[in-house]
């Protein structure tokens, strides 16, 4: 199925019917960044937009890890 990115409106290909293989299976996605997502997003995202997201998320130091520093 195709798709709009839900944050830049680029067309990519869905495969919510084989979950497996969907670019979104591959990209290592927090707690935050899921939340984040579906507060902000009520559809997919591209995989470069995805990826932003992870890396965006994964760079934020945790609560646990703030508290230590």
């Amino acid at each position: 199925m195709i798709k709009k990115c839900a944050k830049c409106n680029a067309e990519f290909k869905c495969r919510h019917d084989e979950i497996l293989e969907c670019h979104c299976v591959q990209v290592p996605i927090s707690d935050k960044a899921q939340r984040y997502l579906t507060q902000n997003f009520k559809d997919c995202l591209c995989n470069k937009c995805l990826w932003e997201v992870a890396k965006k998320f994964a760079s934020e130091p945790s609560n646990k890890e703030a508290k230590q520093a």
